[in-house]
C-alpha cells in the first residue's frame, strides 16, 4: 500500500476482518458481514523504520493494543468495498501525521515590558488584599 512516494508499507502486514455491521443496511445488516477491521503491527512491522515506529506508539496510545496492534474499525456504509476504502483511507491518514517531525520548541525569554506589566499587576493585586485587613485594635 503506498501512502507517500518514500513509504511503502507491505500489504502483507495488514490484516482485515469482516464482521456484522450494527450501522446501516436495514434487513441485511443481521446476514452480512459489512463491517470492516484493519489490523496493523507496529512493533513487527517491516516496512516502517525505527523512529516513525516510536512516533506512532506516541501519537496512537489510546488505539494501540499492549502487543503493538493498531486496530481499525468501519462500519459507516452498507457495503464491505467502502468500509474497506474507508479503513485504508484512515489508515493512510495515520500514517502521514506519523511521518510529520514535530517542531522543536524553541525557548524565548519574556519581553522586557511583559514582566513589568507582570510586576505591576502583583503591585496592585498586593495593595488590594493589604487594604482588605482590618485592624483589630479597632474592636478592642
Amino acid at each position: 500500500m503506498k501512502i507517500t512516494n518514500n513509504l511503502l508499507i507491505n500489504e502483507g502486514e495488514i490484516k482485515f476482518k469482516f464482521t456484522k455491521s450494527s450501522g446501516p443496511g436495514g434487513q441485511n445488516v443481521n446476514k452480512l458481514s459489512s463491517a470492516v477491521e484493519l489490523y496493523f503491527n507496529i512493533y513487527e512491522s517491516t516496512s516502517i523504520s525505527s523512529e516513525i515506529k516510536t512516533r506512532l506508539v506516541h501519537k496512537l496510545k489510546g488505539q494501540i493494543t499492549r502487543d503493538g496492534l493498531l486496530v481499525l474499525r468501519s462500519d459507516k456504509h452498507r457495503l464491505q468495498n467502502l468500509n474497506r476504502k474507508e479503513v485504508k483511507e484512515r489508515f493512510k491518514k495515520i500514517m502521514i501525521q506519523a511521518l510529520k517531525k514535530p517542531k522543536t520548541r524553541i525557548p524565548t525569554k519574556p519581553s522586557m515590558s511583559s514582566s513589568l506589566r507582570r510586576l505591576e499587576n502583583k503591585r496592585f493585586t498586593g495593595k488590594l488584599k493589604k487594604n482588605r485587613k482590618t485592624n483589630l485594635s479597632d474592636f478592642i
